[in-house]
């Protein structure tokens, strides 16, 4: 259940892993196969490490696709490789 917080601080170990195994039981049963994290801490909730920005290499337990977005202060080649990247997955799902 979500709930005002002031930051990731905030939150604890116990209410992280209630949530991501919530978010995992409720992507398996829609079968998502592609997820696009904005911050990297659903990708370490659901992958166990928050992992660079772009597709990961491993999947969810129920075998969906991650890929991170690029963070807001990180240098504009990285931001535009990334955004590349995931332009060729988006394309590649839709052929």
């Amino acid at each position: 259940m979500k709930r005002p917080s002031v930051g990731e601080g905030d939150v604890s170990n116990e209410e992280i892993r209630f949530g991501s195994a919530e978010l995992a039981a409720k992507l398996a049963e829609r079968q998502v196969e592609l997820l696009v994290c904005v911050f990297r801490h659903p990708v370490k909730a659901l992958l166990g490490s928050e992992g660079a920005p772009g597709l990961q290499a491993r999947t969810t337990a129920s075998g969906a696709k991650v890929f991170r977005m690029p963070g807001p202060y990180d240098k504009r080649e990285n931001v535009q490789r990334v955004m590349a990247e995931l332009t060729a997955v988006l394309t590649a799902r839709s052929t």
